[in-house]
């Protein structure tokens, strides 16, 4: 088994990797991230040599914060809001192979991937395992793969004198395999990856009802000030787990930042003097904040849950914590600037060690023709964080203009762009694409396309935009015609988790709801303004606030729809790859570039959110939400763009097509909400999906 050479199994019908650590809490909290304590269990039985806190320092885990308003244990995950899994696997130098939530009828194929990985000397990271979902590791099998072994946090009271593996109780709803083996990336790369998590997961929107970074501490701090939390009223199962949850977070806090210090410090090796002046003093201060969070974690042992009673000793134990957390974040604010820092005097020592003129050579297919590009990235420009490099050609085309842009952790656009120029050409010409270094040169639309922002506007654009209106819906139609019931491109991309099964959609309508519901209170209670003005591209906008409680409540009326109408979808639909497509998911009129001369294709840009779905989700946020609301308009748009669908698709029938249309408006209806909770009040998208509902959906009752 790989350099295991010593284990040899004429049988293998059950296989079991002797010598796998047992993994428990402990008196001392050892480990206590178990997603990070079951992979150094694992790679230490593959002979891989990292301590627990370069684990935790390496993903960018050590800087982890997660909340949630309702108290949950599951905030504690590593996971459950930031993926540290991608700088993590990055890394140590093993691409990750991931089967998530499956069900019972695809659980084969994943236990033959199980007991092959096994053979080779592979234990498995999964989570829910056993008693509870945290993770553990997969440490053998018998029976062909029926019963699996393991190794979790919940084993020790079941332990034999020989520490033998128990059996798993559940199947793991995530398991994640080491796969394929590639050369690590150089120290200071990993350490920019590192800081980068820092940097994203600080400032990164919620997940899922799960807030992270500087929210996160915000919404724990709110929680220990909401004193409803703590009336006489509540029931004390309530108030224990609350408790619970806040010394859990506590624990986990102390133990993250400890690995950030000892991290840190141990990067100091391969660095610069100034930049080691400054990782020390991260260090120092997630090393300080460490010791007075244990401290007071002491503090809370021997208080006990009390200190989260409605008491007045209570309140003032809790307004204690919260000023303690307070000061925290503002130390946490100030390593992320420091973060920053270091990572642009990283890049220059990376940039010192390259010739400033780097060479890279581009092939780009005209018609028949190849012609070979030299890319140079002397003195380039900067532009919305993207660099812009000049072209010169062997061509007897003129020089033109690209864009180099290099994604951070979240390169799900530049994987996108990968997949999507495969099928079709209405996106920016791909001159180079390196997924390694996460880098793509691509054509630059800015000199010779409209953005579709135009559209509203009594000018050259706009005009031109709104003249264009029947060309990008044929465009939109010959995209999705590309991946209409197209199993390979499926799967390539995957379900949404959304999508995964009927439970999965009602939690996802779930969570709209809950968005409706505090916007519903704000609205209520005058804290949403009635004016909302600006400025957007150097245009003024201004936008007012005028929804009557009739329209208030359509949103109820469309999450009972949904639940009615939507779910049914999901096994007829997206599990057989029936009337379904690769959708663009993002297509607001900015996503589309329209040709100021008509011998060009429309392009589409800004592909993140590219993903299977109903063609008419795409319909609904470029229509309903934008350009024609009203029906008597949109109509004939949407008629038009079935025409040109119908032309290569069979068997989708017309009142399918405006059933999905309709689903999707009353989807669409709860992105204008999230917007506004998140403090971008666009209330004439708002509105817009209200007229699509009322002509649409209500129709004739309106």
């Amino acid at each position: 088994i790989d350099n295991r050479t010593a284990l040899e199994l004429k049988d293998t019908s059950a296989c079991i990797l002797p010598g796998i650590m047992p993994l428990e809490w402990g008196a001392n909290n050892t480990m206590p991230c178990t997603w990070a304590g079951a992979l150094f269990a694992a790679l230490k039985f593959m002979g891989e040599a990292y301590t627990y806190e370069q684990i935790m320092g390496m993903s960018g885990a050590c800087y982890r914060i997660a909340f949630c308003e309702v108290w949950d244990w599951s905030a504690l995950d590593a996971l459950v809001a930031f993926s540290y899994d991608v700088p993590l696997y990055n890394a140590i130098g093993y691409k990750p192979v991931w089967a998530c939530r499956l069900d019972k009828d695809d659980r084969n194929t994943e236990r033959r991937r199980i007991v092959a990985d096994i053979l080779r000397g592979k234990p498995i990271i999964a989570i829910n395992l056993r008693v509870a979902p945290e993770w553990g590791v997969i440490t053998g099998y018998s029976d062909n793969g029926k019963t699996l072994y393991c190794r979790t946090y919940f084993d020790a009271d079941q332990l034999n004198d020989n520490k033998d593996y128990l059996e798993t109780e559940n199947w793991p709803f995530l398991i994640t395999h080491f796969g394929e083996k590639h050369e690590k990336p150089a120290d200071i790369e990993i350490l920019i990856g590192s800081l980068r998590a820092l940097d994203n997961s600080f400032e990164a929107p919620p997940r899922d009802g799960y807030f992270q970074g500087k929210q996160g501490f915000e919404k724990w701090i709110a929680g220990l000030r909401n004193n409803s939390l703590r009336s006489q009223t509540c029931p004390q199962n309530d108030l224990d787990r609350r408790f619970d949850v806040h010394l859990s977070t506590v624990y986990q806090l102390v133990d993250a930042r400890h690995c950030a210090a000892v991290y840190l410090t141990e990067c100091c090796a391969f660095v610069s003097k100034d930049i080691s002046a400054l990782l020390m003093e991260m260090a120092d201060t997630y090393r300080c904040f460490a010791e007075h969070l244990h401290a007071f974690k002491e503090e809370l042992l021997k208080i006990g849950v009390s200190c989260f009673l409605g008491s007045d000793s209570g309140k003032a134990m809790r307004e204690k914590q919260a000023i303690l957390l307070e000061s925290a974040l503002v130390e946490e604010l100030k390593s992320v600037e420091t973060a920053k820092q270091i990572m642009k005097l990283l890049e220059n020592q990376e940039d010192s060690d390259v010739k400033n003129d780097t060479i890279i050579k581009a092939v780009f297919n005209d018609v028949n023709c190849v012609y070979e590009y030299t890319v140079t990235r002397s003195a380039p420009e900067k532009a919305d964080g993207n660099t812009i490099v000049h072209i010169t050609s062997t061509s007897p085309h003129e020089e033109v203009c690209l864009i180099e842009k290099t994604y951070g952790q979240n390169d799900t656009e530049l994987h996108r762009y990968d997949m999507v120029r495969s099928y079709l050409q209405s996106i920016p010409q791909i001159y180079q694409i390196d997924l390694e270094n996460k880098m793509v040169i691509k054509e630059d639309l800015s000199k010779e396309y409209a953005p579709g922002q135009h559209y509203d506007e009594d000018n050259e654009a706009g005009l031109l935009v709104r003249k264009s209106y029947q060309a990008i819906l044929q465009s939109v139609a010959e995209w999705h015609i590309a991946f209409w019931e197209r199993g390979d491109a499926f799967e390539k991309i995957g379900l949404d988790w959304r999508l995964e099964t009927k439970e999965n959609l009602m939690a996802h309508i779930s969570m709209m709801e809950k968005d409706f519901k505090k916007y519903k209170r704000k609205e209520e209670a005058g804290k949403i303004p009635k004016v909302w003005e600006g400025e957007f591209a150097g245009t003024p906008f201004r936008f007012e606030n005028h929804i009557t409680p009739e329209q208030l409540g359509y949103f109820t009326d469309a999450l009972e729809r949904l639940k009615n109408e939507y779910g049914p979808l999901v096994e007829s639909r997206f599990h057989t790859g029936k009337s379904i497509t690769v959708i663009h998911g993002d297509l607001h009129p900015g996503a589309v570039n329209i040709p100021k001369v008509s011998d060009k294709t429309i392009k589409f840009d800004g592909l993140q959110a590219v993903r299977m779905g109903l063609p008419t989700e795409d319909l609904a946020m470029l229509i309903a939400l934008h350009i024609e609301t009203d029906k008597q308009r949109a109509q004939p748009l949407l008629d038009f763009y079935y025409r040109c669908l119908c032309e290569d698709v069979k068997d989708y029938s017309y009142e399918v097509f405006m059933n999905d249309y309709k689903i999707s408006v009353m989807e669409n209806m709860f992105f204008t909400i999230r917007l506004i909770n998140r403090g971008i009040y666009d209330f004439k998208m708002r509105d817009k999906a209200i007229r699509a509902f009322e002509t649409f959906v209500l129709e004739g009752r309106v």
